[in-house]
């Protein structure tokens, strides 16, 4: 706890060593409270350079020691929430790919947890332009897939997608 709380200090070389320090020191015994305080740091930091390196060490720590498949979901979701302006293509791709991934080992409980988390998601007042690229591509790879024998559950899915980047596009 010591060590994380040098990541408030105003310092900014103390701040970039501490990250450095946590990164290299998490294990999968504290991955859930290292992440939990570098998500509440990303929330209120205003540095952008921090900001980028706070969501790059998370996404690292998150694939590499998550207890399981929800709570890496949860905090991905949270990345793309208070981060999205610094997930670029090549981390989305490999987010989506680590998806897809799971989805054809897991099968369709993971695909239907992450549709469910994804609709979730879409009813928040505001989302980002990669969230959306990232939840269309989710709906129309992995929810064509789970739902192609129930066209009325696709067409949902669809509308509801329609509707959110309609939505977007107005405001």
């Amino acid at each position: 706890m010591t060590i994380l709380d040098c990541l408030e200090s105003k310092d900014e070389t103390l701040k970039r060593e501490t990250l450095e320090l946590l990164f290299k020191m998490t294990n999968i015994q504290n991955v859930n409270t290292i992440v939990t305080k570098l998500i509440l740091f990303l929330k209120s930091a205003i540095d952008g350079g921090f900001r980028k390196n706070l969501v790059n060490k998370i996404c690292q720590l998150s694939e590499r020691f998550a207890p399981d498949k929800e709570w890496f979901l949860r905090t991905m979701n949270l990345v793309f929430e208070y981060g999205s302006e610094f997930v670029d293509n090549t981390l989305l791709n490999n987010y989506l790919k680590l998806l897809n991934e799971n989805y054809i080992l897991e099968g369709e409980v993971f695909g239907v947890l992450i549709i469910n988390q994804y609709l979730e998601t879409l009813a928040k007042p505001q989302i980002s332009d990669i969230t959306t690229k990232m939840i269309s591509w989710v709906v129309g790879e992995i929810g064509s897939s789970i739902y192609q024998n129930n066209p009325d559950m696709l067409k949902k899915l669809t509308e509801i997608l329609l509707t959110t980047i309609t939505n977007e596009f107005e405001d």
